[in-house]
């Protein structure tokens, strides 16, 4: 794998580490993530229409959001490798700070949603509205569903 490859994806990203103060050791766990997957794929990208619904990712929807251009689309899959929403969300909530939560949650739902990632999307909903009616009961129940839809997105970035 080429740094360029990952540069021209916008995964490669030192900075997230220095300017936002970003776990050293999440960050490379996400750039050696992200590096095995480009070696996995190579020239041939990561839209299989059928790894992604599996993962998912409803990939009819996802054209025509991006006006059917896979390019794009698969450019933004790279970018939601290197995002933080979830983990910073998940660390917000362990510490109750539920703006935190909300915040970074909210950011993972239009993420999500735009990538038509639709469990996570629904799961970050849920999380998003237990916040705003301070229905914090509910919260552990929607943050586990989150988390497992998370992980399941997460699936398509890693060797199998």
């Amino acid at each position: 794998v080429e740094i360029g490859q990952l540069r021209d994806h916008a995964v490669f990203d030192i900075r997230s580490v220095v300017l936002q103060k970003q776990d050293p050791a999440v960050f490379f766990a996400q750039l050696q993530a992200v590096a095995a997957f480009l070696h996995r794929v190579g020239k041939k990208g990561m839209v299989d229409e059928k790894r992604l619904e599996a993962a998912g990712i409803d990939y009819k929807i996802a054209m025509e959001r991006f006006g059917d251009n896979e390019e794009i689309f698969e450019k933004f899959l790279y970018r939601f490798a290197d995002n933080t929403h979830f983990t910073d969300g998940k660390k917000a909530y362990e510490q109750k700070d539920y703006d935190g939560v909300l915040k970074a949650i909210h950011a993972l739902k239009g993420f999500s949603g735009t990538l038509a990632m639709e469990e996570v999307y629904q799961a970050s909903s849920a999380v998003v509205d237990n916040i705003r009616k301070e229905q914090y009961d509910k919260l552990p129940e929607n943050m586990e569903w989150l988390e497992k839809e998370y992980q399941r997105v997460m699936q398509i970035y890693q060797d199998t």
